[in-house]
């Protein structure tokens, strides 16, 4: 009884290659494990590309998340104080 659930265990492992030059296949290769308490840093964009990019190629969802995505990093406080320059440059005119 031991003897065939070791069978059965050996059956299901993959196994050892022929050679250690013997290249793995591409299903095979082990991940590489990624750090998810990284938050994902934007860099500017130079003002030359924007100038040429066709905005009107973008849909709606798409600007939608851009969007809430600047705003997600965006400090609390530097949206407050930008919100209450336009609120004062309203009332001035």
């Amino acid at each position: 009884m031991e003897e065939q659930r070791r069978l059965v265990v050996l059956e299901r492992k993959r196994p050892y290659p022929a050679s250690p030059d013997e290249i793995v296949p591409s299903g095979d290769a082990k991940r590489m494990r990624l750090d998810h308490d990284q938050t994902p840093t934007f860099r500017p964009v130079g003002s030359e590309i924007l100038a040429n990019f066709d905005f009107s190629s973008l849909t709606t969802a798409a600007v939608t998340d851009i969007i809430v995505g600047s705003l997600k990093i965006l400090p609390e406080a530097t949206l407050n104080s930008a919100i209450e320059v336009i609120r004062f440059n309203n009332a001035a005119s």
